[in-house]
């Protein structure tokens, strides 16, 4: 039988650190960092907060993870195994979805009625957006230089990225009901949304 770790209650996220070689899953207010090749817990991270989506940093190692009933993004340092950074995400409430720019260094995070766009490295606020309700999954396409969000009202706002701190609504495009959660392939610039027992594939509008 494969090898059962724990990681707290209601886990939400999993993501894998190819710098790092660690698995880190957000549970209930803590998030956990397990070594793959021993498939063993190392670190059990108290959070403050219950963690939605997370995002890695490739490039120094960090994690970046919403917390929504704090309506904060907190920054975790794996090799220190704690967190070093809190940043509020007033005006927007309940994070969920989470992605990152990494050329521009900026996070995107999904709140009710909301985008979000921070620092990643200060935490300043950057943009607010208005997006879709009962929203969930984000995704950056740093080639198009698009973020689509999933709304469960039927919708995936899409959002044009002008420059780092400049962005604009191109359409809320209609989906299925229950559409929460996407992906986007940088390749193809294609758009994975999951609904109840499917998913559906969007090819972008390329103008």
């Amino acid at each position: 039988m494969p090898a059962c770790n724990a990681v707290g209650e209601g886990p939400d996220a999993i993501i894998y650190f190819v710098k790092l070689r660690l698995v880190y899953v957000g549970g209930k207010k803590t998030g956990t960092l397990i070594d793959p090749a021993t498939r063993k817990v190392i670190a059990t991270i108290p959070l403050g907060g219950q963690p939605e989506y997370p995002q890695t940093n490739a490039e120094s190692g960090g994690i970046f993870q919403n917390l929504v009933d704090s309506s904060e993004v907190v920054v975790i340092d794996p090799p220190k195994q704690v967190v070093v950074k809190r940043y509020s995400l007033a005006p927007g409430p309940r994070p969920t979805g989470l992605a990152f720019d990494a050329v521009n260094r900026r996070l995107f995070s999904t709140c009710s009625g909301r985008l979000i766009v921070l620092n990643a490295d200060t935490g300043a606020i950057m943009a607010v957006v208005p997006i879709g309700y009962l929203t969930d999954g984000v995704g950056y396409d740093p080639g198009l230089r698009r973020i689509y969000i999933a709304n469960g009202i039927v919708t995936m706002t899409v959002i044009r990225q002008d420059s780092a701190d400049r962005y604009r609504v191109l359409e809320d495009a209609p989906t299925r009901f229950g559409g929460h959660s996407l992906v986007v392939d940088p390749g193809t610039h294609r758009i994975y949304v999951a609904h109840f027992g499917c998913i559906t594939v969007f090819e972008p509008v390329v103008q």
